[in-house]
């Protein structure tokens, strides 16, 4: 089984990784064609989603988020309804005035992100953790799902 099969929104051809890119197209048009201002307006509004990597290993689902620049109590996981949803806020630099950027990147702010869950994830055992800036949260497969061998016993 696959990651897509068990996170069916995620995935090369994902309407986010369109939405990316169509957003980098935008953000070209807004640096040649409109002034600073309106760019950092434009970007102070636009939402951000952290990037994912997900993977299956033998015994469970990981999901790799990146969110550097947060402290683990700014960071939230939940699951409802088998939908699992990473979301938290990105606080700005308030040592550095606005005025003060001559180009600012990174997006601040408030995200969420949410993946639809296959009946093969054991969503009772889930465990996330937080490290130098990369959120890792690990969904074991149900026992039933897990590849197992059988003994041959002799007749």
């Amino acid at each position: 089984m696959t990651a897509n099969a068990v996170f069916p929104r995620v995935g090369s051809e994902s309407p986010l990784a369109d939405a990316l890119t169509i957003q980098d197209e935008v953000n070209h048009v807004l640096d040649t064609f409109l002034g600073r201002r309106r760019r950092e307006a434009y970007r102070r509004e636009a939402t951000w989603v952290p990037p994912m990597d997900i993977y299956e290993g033998q015994d469970a689902f990981v999901i790799r988020a990146e969110l550097p620049g947060m402290r683990q109590e700014e960071i939230e996981v939940s699951i409802h309804d088998n939908i699992l949803t990473l979301r938290g806020e990105r606080k700005p630099d308030t040592k550095v005035k606005e005025e003060s950027y001559h180009q600012r990147e990174r997006f601040t702010g408030p995200f969420h992100r949410s993946l639809s869950l296959s009946s093969v994830a054991d969503t009772a055992g889930v465990t996330a953790i937080y490290r130098e800036g990369v959120l890792e949260i690990r969904l074991p497969k149900k026992e039933e799902a897990r590849p197992r061998t059988i003994k041959v016993e002799a007749a």
